[in-house]
């Protein structure tokens, strides 16, 4: 199952589920895409089930700029550049 969640891991961290399964664990795979740009055409299309992603880039969680994280992804272009980064993650 492909689960789509679009936040700031550098800021959440680890999520967590209300029956307490972690469902972004640190260290953990994502995809992800740079804002620099909409994610699909349309803009809701990444979204779906079968949008093909196989072009994003891969990397872990937590994923941060500006600040120093233990582990994780440092994305050293974003600050002053983009505000999102779009990620989705296969459950």
């Amino acid at each position: 199952m492909k689960c789509i969640l679009f936040f700031f891991f550098a800021i959440l961290g680890t999520i967590s589920i209300s029956n307490g399964q972690t469902i972004a664990p640190f260290n953990s795979l994502w995809k992800y895409f740079k804002g620099t740009q909409e994610a699909s055409s349309p803009v809701d299309y990444w979204k779906e089930m079968n949008f093909d992603d196989s072009s994003w880039n891969v990397s872990v969680a937590p994923f941060y700029y500006g600040e120093t994280v233990s582990g994780g992804t440092l994305i050293p272009d974003m600050q002053n550049q983009y505000s999102t980064l779009f990620s989705v993650k296969t459950l």
